[in-house]
This record gives structure tokens, sequence and C-alpha cells, in this order.
């Protein structure tokens, strides 16, 4: 009787097998387990998640992984803020002319830009992508102003807390600011320094 393959047998065999034990399908692209072993994975994977989640929360913690700050809400106000969930701010529901043409437009899976219903590749229009940068850094600047109001609100934060907090709240604004540089360096453009008139 053969000796059953080992992890790296299956890993280096030509073609590749899947590396479950006893499997004999071709892993899935971009992956080591099959389709069907594949899901196993991720269900085993999100239910050690929720149970470590479900551990964090009843030890008073924050809910996000490695956070390890005390926090009675789910997320402590810094991964809140991180993660967009500003339960104190009002949703904005408007949509300026150039979200709606940035909402125009979707990302295929080869990362091209293209309208909704049309599979013609190529460059989208540079007033477009002008567009969705914009929309970005407006959505990006509006979480960071919003974590600051939300930060400030908030009652009974240590100082390590608060700072936390706020930081969370400016790393939306240095995306957007990044985002802003990518567009400088696209158009040539350098920060113009503002020089007061000798006359004055």
């Amino acid at each position: 009787m053969p000796e059953p393959l080992t992890y790296l047998d299956r890993k280096t065999a030509e073609p590749p097998l899947c590396t479950y034990p006893g499997c004999r399908n071709a892993p899935a692209l971009g992956v080591q387990l099959c389709p069907r072993h594949r899901r196993k994975q991720n269900r085993r994977q999100a239910e050690s998640a929720r149970r470590l989640t479900a551990g964090r929360r009843r030890a008073g913690l924050c809910a996000s992984p490695g956070c390890g700050a005390k926090s009675e809400t789910y997320y402590c106000i810094a991964c809140a803020i991180s993660k967009g969930r500003l339960s104190t701010v009002a949703p904005d529901n408007t949509l300026d002319k150039q979200a709606r043409l940035a909402a125009r437009t979707k990302v295929d899976p080869t990362g091209r830009t293209r309208y909704h219903g049309q599979d013609r590749t190529g460059t989208p229009p540079a007033s477009l992508r002008d567009a969705q940068d914009v929309a970005e850094m407006h959505r990006l600047l509006k979480m960071c102003g919003d974590g600051l109001v939300m930060a400030r609100a908030a009652v009974g934060l240590s100082k390590v807390q608060l700072r936390a907090a706020f930081h969370a709240a400016l790393a939306h604004g240095d995306r957007a600011a990044r985002l802003f540089e990518d567009m400088a360096t696209r158009y040539g453009y350098t920060q113009q320094m503002l020089v007061p008139d000798r006359d004055e």
C-alpha cells in the first residue's frame, strides 16, 4: 500500500493537487485547496473568528482583532472611526454631480474602469477619473471630519484611547491627501508657496 502523500508532495506535484489530505482534485486558481475544501476552510475560519470575537466581547474588549482596548460597545471608538461606523453622525444621502458620474462606472475583474453595461476596454476619460478621485477624496475627508466630531463627543476615554480615536479619524484625511498627491502628479502640479507682497 503506497504511503499517503505529504503536504509538500501535494504542493509540488505536477500537476499540483489540493493539499487537503486524501483529496485528488486540482487546487483552485491562486490557492492550494480545491474549491470544495477552500469553502470548508473559509467556514472554519469564519466560525473561529466568530468565537474569538465573542470571547473578546465577553471580556469587555473591542471586537476588532488585535485591538485589545476595553470597550462597552462592540467596537472601541478608535476602531469605530477607522471602520467608518460613525453612529453619532447622520448619514449624508446626497450625491453631487461628480459622485453621480462616478456611480455610473464599475471596476471589472482586470482592474479596468468601465461604464455600466459597456464591455469595451479602454482608458476611461480623464474627466471621469477626476470625478472618481474627487468623490473619493470628498468621502474620505467627510469620514475624517465626522470621526473628529465623534472623538470630541466621546466621554470617559483615557488619553491613550482619545489619541487613538483622533489618529483613526486623521488616517482618513491622510488617505485623501495621498489621493490628491496622485492626482497632482498626474497633472504635473507642484504646491504653490504663497509669498506676501513686498509692498504690503
